[in-house]
């Protein structure tokens, strides 16, 4: 209980004692982390089917009330505390947490490296397990701050530049023209076919921006074509 209320019987501000900000916490600390788990727990789910939500996003939105970025914080963090426990094991359930930023900042430089790195320190003692992964993090965290002190150093000279450079006149934009072209091809041959995404949400989403890309790029065929006077066979019609 806090030690002191106004007349209406709203807390005063600065009035906890350190007992009670430890406590608060702690309960803070223990109710975000239960959310979480409930949270990773409705996605393995797919609460929102039998709801009939058309997605994780809508159901987040009218039946919890926060945004999907924020969940997917939230399923970061309970991820990457199920993968630390199972490299990790014992570990004490009363002082091991798992942030939101250590959760970035693990992402950022590579779980895989990370959980192989705490698995080459994993004990048998709980302490010493939670001191190991609080010194890997530590450590990430210093040279994530080293690699912001360090210099920029200058960027690389693309292939563009070099040609806009070397090449003159009129022929330049088209030079550039075939580079931007070879890199959009290149784009598109890493889109992953539909069978390897579960999720409709994101289905969706790659559907209607491959339909307003392919409306634009219809467009600009017809231009092009119109330039050149008809339409241009393909190679394979071409070549029969």
């Amino acid at each position: 209980m806090l030690t002191s209320t106004n007349t209406e019987g709203v807390p005063v501000a600065g009035s906890m004692t350190v007992k009670e900000a430890q406590e608060l916490t702690a309960r803070v600390r223990a109710s975000t982390e239960e959310f979480a788990a409930l949270l990773h727990e409705a996605w393995a789910g797919k609460v929102w089917e039998p709801l009939g939500y058309s997605g994780f996003r809508e159901w987040l939105a009218e039946a919890v009330g926060i945004s999907r970025s924020r969940a997917y914080q939230l399923l970061a963090v309970v991820e990457l505390e199920n993968a630390v426990r199972e490299v990790l094991t014992p570990l004490p359930d009363d002082m091991f947490v798992v942030t939101d930023t250590q959760a970035r900042l693990i992402g950022s430089h590579g779980l895989p490296e990370f959980l192989k790195t705490l698995a080459e320190q994993a004990t048998s003692n709980p302490a010493a397990n939670l001191i190991a992964y609080e010194r890997a993090v530590r450590d990430l965290r210093e040279q994530a701050e080293k690699r912001v002190a360090a210099p920029t150093p200058a960027p690389a000279e693309s292939v563009v530049d070099i040609a806009s450079r070397e090449v003159g006149g009129g022929r330049r934009d088209q030079f550039t023209v075939r580079m931007q072209m070879r890199s959009f091809q290149n784009m598109a041959d890493t889109i992953p076919a539909p069978s390897k995404i579960d999720d409709r949400e994101i289905l969706e989403e790659v559907t209607s921006t491959l339909r307003d890309t392919t409306h634009f790029l219809l467009q600009r065929l017809e231009e092009y074509e119109a330039a050149l006077g008809g339409r241009v066979p393909t190679p394979d019609a071409a070549a029969s």
